[in-house]
């Protein structure tokens, strides 16, 4: 089911001429491994079928530390946002690059 949708969305938005990154997400433990090894195969999957950049781990640099997640250590706190920003920004100025888009690097 997840993959329908995310496929659904990827062909809208390209009909529309929208830019994607696609941000993958992975599995925790809880579903077994099989569930886990199809969930985390689905996003790497995605990306090489429809040629997206693609950045393996939406959450990496905060997921599981207590000083970028929230109570709970599910969802990032503001720290973890600002963690998970810094990461994500060279892709997305590597692939607005590509396009011929003028980048200012605020965020280094």
């Amino acid at each position: 089911m997840t993959r329908n949708y995310l496929v659904r969305l990827i062909r809208r938005f390209r009909a529309t001429g929208a830019r994607i990154i696609l941000a993958g997400m992975v599995a925790d433990d809880r579903h077994g491994d099989a569930y886990k090894r199809a969930f985390d195969g689905l996003y790497p999957s995605l990306a090489a079928t429809y040629a997206l950049p693609f950045y393996p781990y939406f959450l990496e640099g905060a997921a599981n530390d207590p000083a970028y997640t929230q109570l709970g250590g599910l969802h990032p706190n503001a720290d973890g946002v600002r963690a998970i920003v810094m990461r994500f920004t060279p892709l997305v100025e590597q692939t607005l690059d590509g396009m011929g888009a003028r980048v200012q690097h605020v965020l280094h």
